[in-house]
């Protein structure tokens, strides 16, 4: 359903896409029954590179599902669903790191570069982090910044957290990883479902008895999941970056999973005590662990209303193999995976072997729609990513881009580009992104202008005197003059405090700039 929504589907029937040749590097709970690709979940099998016990040492396995299911929305190429149910970059390859300790907990490395490190060394350029701190950590986001900054084709991906009204959860915060959102995916749901007592409900749903209007939970891609956090971040930062299906997310279902969460569907007391939030058993079960349930079953495993059936010739095995789940998390590896197409297309149709971080994150945002709350704004951010508007924005035109290292500015520097314009039915859209050194606010200041070349008019999304927030700067002219030389847009290097490493011991700072409806752009010399 979501690779519908966000048009992954059209991309891959149209423009033969699925991920060869990627891998994607994923930090979670735990993959499946873990090492031994003969007995893993099928949807895996052949193409798992390396599996990292790095929280429970020597043992991988996803007793929480959370992993699984993430994987699945990556990379999961449906073999037990007859191809029905797929991730939306199938024949990508997968580094998986567990992060899961021996009691359920997160355990990462102290300083984040080691997890990076790890898997940018095994080859994974894309890295997806379904997990958050309700709390601030500078140090975090000082060490996603740091690696992304050293390493400039590595792009972090890491959910903006589940915890609405507050804001986004670090290190989603940080200011060159890629932060996503969960709008609302489509399902046919019921609207209210009975579960059986004893077990209370939690109290925010009221009395014991029916839960009501789970319709809405997944009624209208336009709208935002009620649980998504907000922007802004930090020094009022443009987070999260964008939105992607998160409710009702139908993926792969770990078959060691025991992560309980009852007959009621939610998480018993603390130490199994029987105060009314859930399984009040205690006891950890594979058939209790159903998360919003399986398809076609009863609502958390024990409700009187059923999930949306699997697809139409799934197979009857697909029903035990797959669940649903919803959050931030499931919203992330859905937009991990498409940014691997996004990498695929670039190597393979463009020849550009190398695409930084900072380009596929400006491809996204360049395309992304805006669900008519208008952009930035504080819970959609740049918009719900689009695939297709992306990458093949109008029928007469590709996108350009400029992502050369030469290219680089330093402080005074001004980069001009002329363009031809393919319509004037069309929006005009450019987007800069650059990777800019850690700190709380901008350490490398630059500036995007699209200028009109016959009235003088000049567009910007900031102000040049503004610039200490956000490193991803786009505009958007919604009727523009169609033909050549109709507008110039100009990249300046306001200040410019530390220099990339690749350029080194220069002082300049590199950058992505993308526009969609030009059929040239050129370089003013």
């Amino acid at each position: 359903m979501a690779s519908g929504i966000i048009n992954v589907d059209a991309v891959r029937n149209d423009h033969h896409l699925n991920g060869e040749g990627q891998i994607i590097a994923i930090a979670d709970s735990g993959l499946d029954k873990g090492v031994n690709d003969d007995t893993i979940h099928k949807d895996f099998r052949g193409r798992i590179l390396k599996i990292y016990a790095l929280g429970n040492p020597e043992d991988p396995r996803d007793l929480n599902g959370h992993g699984t299911h993430v994987a699945g929305s990556v990379l999961g190429d449906g073999s037990c669903s007859n191809g029905k149910i797929t991730g939306m970059a199938p024949a990508a390859k997968l580094i998986f790191q567990s992060i899961l300790d021996s009691r359920g907990d997160i355990d990462l490395p102290s300083n984040l570069h080691d997890l990076f490190e790890q898997a940018f060394n095994d080859g994974a350029r894309i890295h997806t982090n379904s997990w958050s701190q309700s709390f601030g950590n500078d140090l975090y986001n000082r060490n996603a910044d740091q690696f992304s900054f050293d390493h400039r084709d590595f792009l972090i991906c890491f959910s903006a957290g589940n915890d609405a009204p507050r804001r986004v959860n670090p290190p989603g915060t940080a200011k060159n990883v890629l932060t996503i959102g969960a709008c609302k995916s489509i399902r046919q749901l019921p609207n209210d479902v009975q579960f059986p007592p004893p077990p209370g409900m939690p109290t925010e749903w009221g009395e014991v008895g029916p839960v009501r209007n789970f319709t809405i939970d997944a009624d209208n891609p336009n709208g935002i999941a009620k649980f998504s956090c907000k922007g802004p971040a930090q020094n009022n930062r443009h987070k999260p970056d964008v939105v992607a299906p998160g409710t009702w997310i139908l993926s792969t279902r770990s078959s060691e999973q025991i992560a309980d969460t009852g007959p009621d569907g939610f998480s018993a007391g603390p130490d199994g005590k029987q105060d009314g939030s859930g399984d009040e058993d205690g006891i950890l079960t594979h058939a209790d662990s159903v998360g919003r349930g399986l398809p076609g079953r009863p609502i958390y495993g024990a409700g009187n209303k059923n999930t949306p059936e699997l697809p139409a010739d799934a197979g009857p095995s697909a029903v035990e193999n797959y669940y649903y789940l919803s959050g931030t998390s499931m919203a992330t590896p859905i937009i991990a995976g498409t940014c691997a197409l996004v990498r695929q297309y670039l190597i393979e149709e463009r020849a550009h072997l190398s695409p930084s971080s900072a380009l596929i994150k400006a491809i996204l945002v360049n395309g992304a729609t805006d669900m008519g709350m208008g952009i930035p704004q504080k819970l959609q951010g740049w918009g719900r990513v689009d695939l297709r508007n992306s990458l093949f924005p109008t029928d007469s035109s590709k996108i350009l881009f400029d992502d050369s290292l030469e290219n680089a500015v330093a402080t005074g520097d001004i980069m001009t580009y002329d363009t031809h314009l393919s319509t004037s039915s069309s929006p005009f859209v450019v987007t800069l992104v650059w990777r800019d050194p850690p700190g709380t606010t901008m350490q490398n200041r630059l500036h995007l202008r699209v200028i009109d070349e016959n009235s003088g008019r000049i567009w910007a999304s900031e102000d040049i005197n503004d610039i200490i927030r956000n490193n991803v700067q786009k505009v958007v002219i919604p009727a523009p003059h169609s033909g050549n030389d109709a507008y110039k847009i100009e990249v300046e290097g306001v200040s410019i405090s530390k220099g990339v490493p690749q350029l080194a011991p220069a002082i300049r700072q590199d950058y992505a700039l993308v526009t969609a409806n030009t059929s040239e752009l050129n370089m003013r010399f």
